[in-house]
Formats: structure tokens, C-alpha cells, sequence
């Protein structure tokens, strides 16, 4: 386990002059106008470091600051809780932002800004659901938690106080002209690996490839009933490829636990811009809740009406324990009724 030192000082003190003064002072001789309209992806990154400082200042007592872009600033609590999909990484090299480790999507939930790190003071409502969340959408991604699977489980109300299957069903019938029946025509489509399209007053395959460009070729299965031209359809379809089915299925599960939430199920842990492709690769054991000490003095904001912490810097805490990994779960909890 990683040991534990005490949190370290902002390295430099450029927070102490205004942003605008910092940013000039990269530019001798120019004036505002001239920095603002000639090199303006210069002046966005020295705003950038000038904000790092800024808020390592925050951090770590050096600045006091009750706000931060549109954010109460407050003491961290004493005891804080992680939810993290690569367990091993965090212990040896400590909590990092997704702009430190160059992630321009979320390798957990997604969520958040990118230049912090978020903890939570609630074990059971949030740390834990987030972690079961994670794992179940490991399953999702990798193909072993199917959209027929999710179907029977909303059908059976498993996981719920009740069956869910009609108001999902109902939710994606608004999106299409399905008036009931089995299955809505959109999912069943995902089911079968194809996407479906009606072009207003119809088109020709080189038509539609032009204007709807995609991965795969459309394939006209409709003829338009009004045209006496060949090779005029009403509707289109094509294959998708693994990776779009993929990113289809996940999607439709984020859909679908919201539905299971409102149902009386397991809080929805609210997948933002995650990458199913990342979580089918992660192992279990590497999903973990980690529990954390903050210093005295550290500061981060409070997302209002949560019990949600955001970081600047992952030095402001000290890891304490790791309460459970996912090597840890037998069986999916949310197959429990």
C-alpha cells in the first residue's frame, strides 16, 4: 500500500498576481488586444497553469477562497471514500485527475470535471451503488449482460420493488411508431445489429450514403410505392460494427437503470461520458471503493445537495484502506430481488 506522506505546497506562486498580469507577462510588448485576438490558444494555456496554481493554493490552506467557479469552497471531512476502476494504479501512484493521466473520457462513471478528483462522505448511498454500478457495467460491456438479458430482468422486476418492463418499453415506443407488441422496434434493431432509417420522401443508396454518412453501407429494403425510377426506396438499413453495438448496448443500459431506480431498484450511479470499451478490459479486482484521511487545513468543493467532494490535487488525502474490491463480489448483487 502506498505510504503516507504529508500533502506538499503548490510549486510556484504564481496565484499570487491576477490572471490577466500572469498572462501578460508571457507576452512583452503585446497588448490585451493583441494577446486576446493572436495567440489565443497560448493565452488559454497559460490560463491553465495560472488556475492549477491557483487552486493547489486552495487546496492545501494558502489561498483562502470561499468559491471557485460557481462552487462552494469547504474543509474536507476527515473521512472520504474513492470509487476507482483500476485499484492497483491508485495505490502505487496516489489519486490523479483525468487531465494528469490524459483521459478524455471517464474510465469510471465519467463524471466531473476533469481537472478534479471526486469523493464522496456516504458509503452505502453513494460509494457503494457506484461500485456495484461499475461492475455490473463491466458485465454490460464485455457482452455478458445482454439486451434480452435486461428484458427478462425488467420483466421479472429483479433487482426492484416491482416490474419495470412497460415503462422502458413505453419510453422507447415514444422514440419510433411502436404501438405495442413485443419488443420496440429500435431495440430490436440493437438486438440484431442493424440501424434502421425512413429519409423523409425516401432516396436511392447513393443518396442516402452521401447525405448519412456511416461505418457501414445502407441498404434500401423498401421500395418507395410512388416512383416509377428504380432503385428509389422508403426505408434503409445497415449492419453495426462491433464496436457501435457495443456503444449501443452500454447506452441502452444507462437508459435502462434509470428505469430500474425509478422502480424501487438500485440507485442509478449516472454513467456520464464513460468508455464501454475501457470497462470490457478492466478485471474485477481492479473496481474498488478506497477509503481516505484528509490533512487538516485541505479544501475542495462541495458539490451542493450532494455528498459529493471535488479535488484539485490527490495529495490532499492519504489512503487509508481499501474497503472491497470487486474480486470480492461472488454474484451480481443486482440479481437479487
Amino acid at each position: 500500500m502506498r505510504k503516507i506522506r504529508r500533502n506538499a505546497p503548490p510549486a510556484s506562486d504564481i496565484w499570487k498576481i491576477e490572471e490577466r498580469k500572469y498572462i501578460e507577462s508571457k507576452f512583452p510588448g503585446a497588448t490585451w488586444e493583441q494577446i486576446y485576438t493572436n495567440y489565443d490558444k497560448e493565452r488559454w494555456q497559460y490560463s491553465k497553469e495560472w488556475r492549477h496554481e491557483r487552486h493547489l493554493a486552495i487546496t492545501h490552506g494558502l489561498l483562502d477562497a470561499e468559491s471557485d467557479s460557481g462552487y462552494e469552497v469547504k474543509l474536507l471531512p476527515r473521512v472520504l471514500y474513492h470509487v476507482t476502476s483500476a485499484r492497483d494504479n491508485v495505490i502505487s501512484e496516489g489519486l490523479k485527475t483525468r487531465e494528469q493521466l490524459g483521459h478524455r473520457y471517464g474510465r469510471g462513471l465519467g463524471g466531473g470535471t476533469s481537472d478534479t478528483v471526486s469523493l464522496t462522505t456516504d458509503l452505502k448511498k453513494v460509494a457503494e451503488p457506484i461500485f456495484l454500478g461499475l461492475l455490473e457495467g463491466r458485465l454490460v460491456a464485455r457482452g455478458e449482460l445482454t439486451i434480452p438479458m435486461m428484458i427478462e430482468i425488467a420483466r421479472e422486476g429483479t433487482g426492484a420493488k416491482r416490474p419495470w418492463l412497460d415503462d422502458w418499453f413505453a419510453y422507447w415506443g415514444k422514440q419510433s411508431d411502436w404501438e405495442g407488441g413485443d419488443i420496440p422496434p429500435g431495440l430490436q434493431y440493437l438486438i440484431d445489429g442493424e440501424e434502421y432509417m425512413r429519409p423523409g420522401l425516401g432516396g436511392t443508396e447513393e443518396s442516402v450514403q452521401r447525405h448519412h454518412k456511416a461505418a457501414t453501407p445502407w441498404k434500401g429494403f423498401e421500395p418507395w410505392p410512388y416512383s416509377k425510377a428504380k432503385g428509389v426506396f422508403l426505408s434503409f438499413r445497415r449492419r453495426l460494427t462491433e464496436e457501435e453495438i457495443v456503444e449501443g448496448t452500454f447506452n441502452t443500459y444507462k437508459n435502462w437503470i434509470g428505469f430500474r431506480e425509478f422502480a424501487g431498484g438500485a440507485i442509478n450511479p449516472l454513467f456520464f461520458t464513460s468508455d464501454p470499451h475501457y470497462l470490457a478490459t478492466i478485471k474485477p479486482d481492479q473496481v474498488a471503493i478506497l477509503e481516505y484521511y484528509s490533512f487538516p487545513g485541505t479544501k475542495g468543493f462541495h458539490v451542493p445537495g450532494e455528498a459529493e467532494y471535488r479535488i484539485w490535487d490527490g495529495d490532499a488525502v492519504a489512503l487509508h484502506r481499501v474497503l472491497v474490491s470487486g474480486s470480492d463480489i461472488r454474484r451480481n448483487p443486482r440479481r437479487r430481488r
